[in-house]
């Protein structure tokens, strides 16, 4: 079948294909991991269950001083951020950037890759 596709370096192209899912998998991991398992009103919840997570935290907080829904919002602003940070440096990284013609595409990206996955733990 590799005949009949255009593709130069299938081989390259491949494994470009699996890095590049491989990358938006681990973002898509590394936001939903922040947002509902690493504590707060989501810890342990997943997205679907996460509203209620919330409402729960808000109910208790309304017996207490309100002290602890402020640090509930907090988080939650600070790991929205972070997603949002995230987000907006694959587009920037990957697609604003231009890509020098005259130099390998594969390369590059993988430059691009590697110079990306250094900010997940950044914030």
């Amino acid at each position: 079948m590799s005949k009949w596709i255009d593709t130069p370096d299938q081989n390259r192209y491949y494994r470009f294909i699996c890095d590049w899912h491989g990358l938006l998998n681990r973002l898509e991991k590394v936001v939903t991991e922040a947002l509902f398992d690493s504590g707060g009103a989501g810890a342990g919840k997943t997205p679907e269950t996460y509203s209620e997570a919330g409402t729960e935290a808000a109910l208790e907080t309304n017996r207490g001083s309100g002290r602890t829904e402020e640090l509930s919002k907090s988080w939650e602003d600070s790991k929205l951020e972070e997603g949002k940070r995230l987000n907006v440096l694959l587009v920037k990284t990957f697609f604003l950037e231009p890509y020098m013609p005259e130099e390998d595409f594969y390369e590059q990206f993988t430059e691009r890759m590697e110079r990306y996955q250094a900010n997940f733990s950044k914030g």
